[in-house]
């Protein structure tokens, strides 16, 4: 009987040794393309990552990438297995291994790796893994078998690490989620659940290989943002992309395989000198023109331009290439009548750079014209260098011509045309994404943990500057071709500084230059129009005018004999492109040239009641047919034409009282408004005649305070006059008087004043409460943004400089100490105290991270270059 069971046994022993080579030696050998989980997101590839590495490491962005934690956690590996490896410490090379690191959705805002390393000369097994892991980190490490599917996962724990792996064959899968190393079983098991597919080629011509789930590029942008993805087209299932380093850019080249390719007509890359610098992404693609009507008379092929307008307001204007301009301006024009509705008792039309501009009242017109590609509501148009121009805000499309007209455009800079001549001029779809201007909205829309992340990190923020994007289809496949730019310079390291203290230890002063005797002005930023380069104007108390470089060479000196009364503007008198230097003085209007001498005919003498204090320059329709604005100290206003005539109904203008600011010119959807604000709390609103427009003048129990803003908007109803009445009260008017807020702010002593502080960029504005020691800050819906110490004695001038992507500087000059502070957008003092007896100006450089501040005092021009942290 004892013998029949032990047979009995051993046959079943023998049985089930049998089945389970059979079965294992059936199974297939492991390779990598069996692994990698479709779950994946995006995974880089590379065969070492020790030479990887080595290959970036002195470039100034990586400097700045290694913030990121998971590019810091790698470098930190890495180093420690080179230094144990030196040592002797450790045999095994494994950063120089074949590796995956494949990155997947975790949680709403979580992105996770997975890694995966390939032996050469030795076998994975739980002992070598644990022996690295203990000499890697000085910790001792326990595991344990967890069975999934068939399949033995190996848990690693040691201090605070929990591990969960997997090997096959040559391959060791590593991860901190179970979840994923899961997911690599159900890959293993199913074609269906895999990234790539048998054809997959782990071959790296480059630095790096990219490997892109297309199909979860929505999954991957929501990881970092709160909408969707907005994508038009398929491109592909996966991209399969080698990537190149440089000490500037990183370049991605490659095929993006699978899904449908739709076929269609490439898009040239057309209307260059129609894209302002300041647009923050513009793209090219072709579409099929969906209205009969308009089939032949224009081209397959737009250019969408993504403008940030005013008040984080992003407005695309489309692009659309011509075939025949004369009869598409008729058809346009037959459809503006025939969809104008019966309320409105005429067409839309406006002349604009001798333009005209029309409006067709149909919210999906642009749809219907592009059959689907763009969606748009009513439409303004113009029909301006060949190119039809399409826009539902009215404003971005004028943007559109007036860079045009003003030669600020991508075509027009040497260095932007580079990058556009550069590129493969007929394309499938032409993407580029400029950071220095376009980052503001991008990082708005982040999910908050991103935010947070971003602002502990700022140098990442000013470490990107352009992304461009080019898909070329074939029969099978898209063509693909990316760069990501890093701007040069200088990059900032994470803030670490607090109110007022590690401010820098002294002033940078970048130049300077020396007049005669005191200074009157501020110094006036203005442009040369020779070659686009900044250069500055101002005065001193004899009645010298100056015209400096900023490198503080004094180009050319001029006595106009009397001190200049308002600012100094550049206009472009003869319309020839040639700009020239216009202001009053107590009795004539001057106009310089570029070379310091007087235009001929001028200076001119004109009429007023009393001394002017304030000029503003007018062009209605950017015509060059200038209107020139002055007031005084009593509120009388006058308004002269091109050569210096007063004009009918401003000859002057009188209002009841001394003006808080000098009036300004806005043009609402061809309407023309002149904006006038009086201490005493009167709002009068002017058409070109001097007549008060329905609604106005407007009278408040409020004495007004600091400046007056403009809230654009679609039309008249939408477009509010925003004030401050220095006790507190911020109150918003609409250009048809209608009152549409008003908000007291808190006043915590009797002697706390309130005023309103325009951005000198005209992105909005801000409220400062100044308790004489303490100021306080607030936004443009009244929210405190941050409260400091600061002593000071009363009268203070403050200007607020909204240069987008998180870089907000308020100046607060104390006027009787001659005393400049500048403070970021946290309260904290950026640099020491500056002595300034003017109001001051600015430009920022993002690429260097830096602001350069413009200050005179008393007889001197300084250029500081200060830290724009």
């Amino acid at each position: 009987m004892k013998v029949r069971i032990f047979i009995i046994i051993t046959v079943l022993i023998l049985l089930y040794g049998a089945a389970y080579w059979y079965f294992e030696l059936e199974r297939p050998k492991s390779k990598i393309e069996h692994i990698l989980p479709e779950t994946s997101l995006f995974a880089i590839h590379g065969t070492n990552l020790k030479q990887s590495l080595q290959a970036i490491e002195d470039y100034e962005w990586f400097s700045i990438a290694k913030s990121i934690p998971f590019v810091k956690t790698v470098v930190d590996w890495s180093d420690k297995v080179d230094s144990l490896e030196t040592s002797g410490k450790l045999k095994s090379s494994v950063t120089q291994l074949p590796f995956w690191i494949s990155f997947h959705s975790t949680g709403s805002s979580d992105i996770t790796p997975l890694y995966i390393i390939e032996s050469s000369d030795f076998k994975w097994n739980s002992q070598n893994i644990v022996t690295i892991l203990n000499t890697l980190t000085g910790t001792d490490y326990t595991t344990s078998n967890q069975l999934f599917n068939g399949f033995n996962l190996l848990n690693v724990k040691g201090g605070n690490t929990q591990l969960v792996m997997l090997i096959q064959g040559s391959y060791l899968v590593i991860s901190e989620e179970n979840l994923l190393v899961e997911d690599v079983v159900r890959a293993l098991e199913n074609e269906s659940n895999r990234l790539v597919d048998s054809q997959y080629k782990p071959f790296v011509d480059g630095d790096l290989q990219l490997i892109v789930n297309t199909k979860r590029m929505n999954e991957l942008h929501q990881v970092f943002f709160s909408e969707d993805l907005d994508r038009s087209e398929s491109v592909g299932s996966v991209a399969y992309l080698n990537l190149s380093f440089g000490a500037e850019s990183i370049s991605a080249q490659g095929t993006s395989a699978g899904g449908e390719v739709i076929a269609k007509e490439d898009a040239s890359l057309f209307g260059k000198n129609l894209i302002p610098i300041t647009s923050t992404a513009f793209k090219w693609m072709p579409f099929n023109v969906g209205m009969t009507d308009l089939k032949e008379l224009l081209r397959g092929e737009m250019l969408a331009v993504s403008l940030d307008m005013n008040f984080s307001d992003v407005a695309e204007v489309l692009l659309i290439n011509t075939a025949d301009t004369v009869y598409l301006r008729r058809e346009l024009d037959r459809l503006s009548e025939s969809k104008t509705s019966v309320q409105d008792s005429t067409v839309y039309s406006e002349s604009y750079l001798n333009t005209t501009l029309g409006y067709i009242q149909q919210s999906d017109f642009v749809e219907l014209l592009t059959s689907g590609e763009r969606k748009m509501d009513e439409p303004y148009y113009a029909i301006f260098q060949n190119a039809l121009i399409l826009s539902d805000n009215l404003d971005a499309l004028k943007t559109i011509m007036n860079e045009f007209d003003n030669e600020s455009t991508w075509g027009k800079s040497v260095e932007r045309r580079r990058v556009l001549d550069d590129l493969v001029q007929e394309t499938d779809l032409t993407i580029i994404k400029d950071l220095d201007y376009g980052s503001e909205s991008i990082f708005d829309g982040l999910k908050p943990v991103w935010k947070e992340f971003f602002s502990k990190n700022p140098g990442l923020k000013t470490l990107l500057k352009r992304v461009q994007i080019q898909l070329n289809s074939n029969n099978e496949s898209y063509l693909v071709s990316s760069t990501l730019d890093f701007n040069k310079g200088k990059l900032i390291a994470p803030i670490e500084t607090t109110n007022g203290e590690d401010i820098a230890a002294e002033l940078v002063v970048k130049a300077n230059a020396f007049a005669d005797t005191t200074l009157v002005t501020k110094p006036f930023i203005v442009r040369n129009h020779v070659n686009s380069s900044f250069e500055v104007v101002f005065q001193d108390q004899t009645g010298a005018v100056y015209l400096t470089t900023r490198q503080g060479e004094i180009l050319w000196k001029t006595d106009v004999g009397q001190r200049i009364r308002g600012g100094i503007h550049q206009i472009d008198y003869y319309n020839n492109k040639k700009l020239q230097y216009l202001f009053f003085t107590d009795s004539l209007v001057h106009l310089i040239d570029r070379n310091g001498e007087m235009v001929d005919g001028f200076p001119k003498s004109f009429e007023s009641p009393m001394i002017i204090n304030g000029s503003a320059v007018v062009d209605y329709d950017n015509s060059k047919r200038y209107r020139y604005l002055a007031k005084d100290r009593r509120g009388n206003i006058s308004l002269f034409d091109k050569e210096v005539n007063l004009l009918e109904g401003w000859n002057p203008k009188a209002m009841e009282s001394e003006l808080l600011q000098t009036p300004f010119h806005t043009r609402v959807r061809g309407r023309d408004a002149f904006v006038v604000v009086e201490r005493t709390g009167e709002v009068s609103l002017l058409n070109r005649r001097g007549e008060f427009y329905s609604g106005f003048p407007k009278t408040f129990d409020l004495r007004f305070k600091g400046d007056v803003t403009l809230v654009k908007g679609p039309n008249f109803a939408g477009t509010n006059i925003a004030l401050m009445g220095e006790e507190g009260m911020l109150l918003q008017i609409n250009l048809e008087g209608k009152v549409v807020q008003e908000k007291q702010l808190f006043r915590p002593t009797t002697r706390s004043m309130y005023s309103m502080v325009s951005d000198v960029l005209e992105t909005g504005f801000r409220i400062i409460r100044n308790d004489q020691n303490r100021i306080a800050f607030y936004d443009m819906s009244g929210e405190q943004e941050f409260e400091i110490d600061f002593d000071n004695s009363g009268e203070l001038n403050v200007e607020f400089y909204n240069f987008r992507n998180g870089k907000e500087l308020y100046a607060v000059r104390d006027i009787q100490r001659n005393q400049l502070y500048l403070f970021n957008n946290k309260g904290e003092q950026i640099c020491p105290v500056i002595p300034a007896s003017e109001r001051i100006s600015i430009l920022y450089y993002q690429n260097l991270s830096e602001y350069e501040v413009f200050v005179n005092f008393a007889n001197q021009l300084n250029i500081y270059a200060i830290d724009a942290q």
